[in-house]
């Protein structure tokens, strides 16, 4: 049986933490310095990330070019990897158009069984609402395509710190 534990056991590791650190830089509270008085801390603007900006912070924080994305653009074209990407919290998700774990496991699926079981060889998933029951009750086309692409999926959150694993699917 794989083992699972902390950050750092699949294959695509590096990748989801070198996206996620992106994202998270993207969404971080910008600081401005204040003065000693003003010593209850910082003046605080958040800037977020945007659904549409999930593919350019994809290929600028892994070098990739080829490779398919949801929420992203549409695409006729399969390549041998996929990001599926589920943003929901407040503190990183900025305007609509972002995927809930639902619509992700959904979209997984489409892609999958439909479009471009062939091609596809690696998925990962990186949410912040990863939800079990869901995930349970589409465990049989969970587990075809696991036999079919290796599966990888990240959890994060961003507060109180920020945090990341791999959990199973």
């Amino acid at each position: 049986m794989e083992e699972y534990g902390g950050f750092g056991n699949g294959e695509f590791s590096e990748i989801a933490n070198s996206i996620l650190g992106e994202m998270y830089r993207e969404s971080r509270l910008e600081e401005g310095l204040l003065s000693d008085e003003e010593i209850m801390g910082t003046k605080r603007i958040r800037t977020g990330v945007r659904s549409e900006q999930i593919p350019e912070i994809i290929r600028s924080a892994t070098g990739m070019t080829e490779f398919n994305c949801y929420p992203g653009y549409p695409s006729n074209t399969c390549y041998q990897t996929a990001f599926f990407i589920s943003l929901n919290s407040k503190l990183i998700a900025r305007s609509s158009g972002h995927l809930h774990f639902r619509k992700i496991v959904e979209r997984i699926k489409e892609h999958m069984l439909l479009k471009c079981e062939r091609t596809t060889r690696n998925i990962i998933i990186i949410t912040d609402s990863w939800d079990a029951r869901i995930a349970s009750n589409e465990q049989t086309y969970i587990n075809k395509i696991k036999s079919q692409a290796n599966v990888e999926l990240y959890f994060f959150a961003v507060s109180p710190v920020f945090f990341v694993t791999r959990v199973p699917i």
